[in-house]
């Protein structure tokens, strides 16, 4: 899983290949399904991946990051 925090407000392209891929999410999707809003209520993440690439070094990323060294059950 690739998840990258711009630092945006709204989900911005970083202009990479693949970043359009299934398991490619902007740190707003990750963030909006973990705080539960309902429009991300059904969104899923793939949570048995044993790696995930952070891209991104605010304040965002480092919480997405903290969020995921949980285990599923936790999340």
């Amino acid at each position: 899983m690739v998840c990258y925090a711009t630092g945006a407000q709204t989900d911005r392209s970083i202009g990479i290949p693949g970043e359009d891929l299934e398991r490619s999410h902007a740190a707003t999707e990750f963030v909006a399904w973990y705080n539960g809003h309902p429009d991300y209520r059904d969104h899923e993440f793939d949570l048995s991946v044993e790696r995930v690439a952070i891209v991104g070094v605010g304040n965002v990323a480092v919480d997405v990051a903290r969020i995921l060294c949980r285990t599923p059950e936790e999340l």
